[in-house]
């Protein structure tokens, strides 16, 4: 994980953790053994493309971005994350592959990460804690799903009228080439989509 990070382990992150995440505020003082609080800078790296990283980061604040470097050198942006989403490699953590991504945080803010071989231990041995750990992987499928399936019913401005819709504050922290390889588009495309006011 490259850039300046801070360990900041505290009971008010961890009140900030359960709060954000839902997770269940009984179970706190098992996950206080394998969580970890970090205070990140503006474009700190959380996940590699081409390595493997078993690192489960939440986003409790600030602004993630997860894309790929295509062969040609071009970026292509896969993840627009807010406070309250998840960075991970599904890759690593369902098959032990290599990131097909890199995560960074774009604007820096509070990461919590655990190490998800560490998290499924300790999932085994503690129901609430699987069931709360199952609705995190089943929310991250569902968002590539959702991506997936509005790219082939979908044209761009649906795309870009729901993104706003789901997470307006994106617009306030995405650059526009950003948003646009997102919704899989052309800056200039974006531009003439934004000029019609499909998001007033």
């Amino acid at each position: 994980m490259n850039g300046l990070l801070t360990n900041v382990n505290s009971a008010e992150c961890m009140d900030e953790f359960c709060r954000i995440m839902k997770f269940p505020r009984e179970c706190a003082e098992q996950i206080s053994e394998i969580i970890e609080f970090r205070e990140v800078e503006d474009g700190t790296v959380l996940i590699s493309q081409g390595e493997m990283s078993y690192n489960i980061c939440f986003i409790l604040s600030g602004f993630g971005v997860g894309y790929c470097v295509t062969d040609m050198g071009d970026s292509k942006c896969l993840y627009l994350q807010t406070s309250s989403y998840v960075l991970c490699s599904l890759a690593t953590l369902a098959h032990g592959e290599v990131s097909e991504y890199c995560c960074c945080m774009q604007r820096g803010g509070l990461v919590a990460v655990i190490d998800d071989r560490k998290l499924m231990s300790l999932a085994m041995s503690d129901v609430k804690i699987c069931v709360w750990y199952i609705g995190v992987l089943k929310s991250a499928l569902v968002r590539f799903e959702k991506k997936a399936a509005n790219f082939i019913t979908k044209d761009s401005r649906h795309r870009l009228q729901e993104l706003y819709d789901e997470s307006p504050e994106i617009f306030s922290n995405a650059l526009g080439k950003q948003i646009a390889s997102f919704i899989g588009v052309t800056p200039v495309h974006l531009s003439r989509i934004l000029s019609s006011k499909v998001h007033r």
